[in-house]
């Protein structure tokens, strides 16, 4: 991480322990500012990944944040039999957390838990793009015509309640079936926050729709 500096990968002259990383993550779900269940699924893709450290390596959060790449596929080794992306998720959540440590180290006052600093990073330099591209024409010409089996579907979206944006997606011209809907539904699964890698979208859903005891 070319942002971390040596005084924020250090407390009082020692590194940064993976426990200092979890202990901080836990403390940002008692605040509120980060969800319990993804609190809890961060830890364990911080231990998963710490659990991978040799003996002889160092295990600070900086160096497994330098080795980030080469714990997964350690991980990924030991548990052949774990299902698809378990790997990747456990180092991605990793990575995340103790990214977003060492930038809540850099300015504690300043850290906005809702704000990515690598998509804030990016927007400015996508409009900058954009604005390259677009340049005037040397003279008007008459639109081509569109394909005529061209088609665009319905743009609808789905109110996600306690203030949040809704989230939106396209109903494609021809309809959905239900196998779809599942698939679409699946795939969802996987990309939530709080989505635990160790269960199927099937799982998920039928533990969801279990009756509380």
């Amino acid at each position: 991480m070319s942002n971390v500096t040596p005084l924020h990968a250090q407390v009082n002259g020692s590194p940064v322990t993976i426990e200092a990383v979890v202990k901080w993550v836990k403390d940002q779900a008692t605040k509120g500012d980060m969800g319990a269940s993804v609190a809890r699924i961060r830890e364990t893709g911080l231990r998963q990944m710490a659990a991978q450290v040799a003996p002889d390596e160092p295990g600070d959060a900086l160096s497994v944040l330098n080795n980030i790449d080469r714990l997964r596929d350690r991980w990924a080794t030991k548990n052949a039999d774990a299902q698809g992306d378990t790997a990747k998720t456990y180092a991605s959540r990793a990575k995340t957390s103790i990214e977003e440590y060492f930038r809540w180290a850099a300015a504690p006052s300043d850290y906005d838990p809702k704000r990515s600093a690598p998509r804030a990073e990016r927007k400015p330099a996508a409009k900058a793009a954009l604005a390259s591209e677009i340049v005037p024409p040397a003279q008007h010409h008459a639109p081509s015509p569109q394909p005529s089996n061209t088609q665009t579907g319905e743009l609808r979206n789905c109110p996600l309640g306690q203030g949040r944006e809704p989230f939106r997606y396209i109903l494609p011209k021809d309809g959905l079936l239900v196998r779809d809907a599942m698939r679409i539904a699946f795939h969802l699964i996987t990309t939530c926050d709080d989505y635990d890698p160790t269960m199927s979208p099937m799982q998920v859903v039928t533990t969801a729709l279990a009756p509380s005891q």
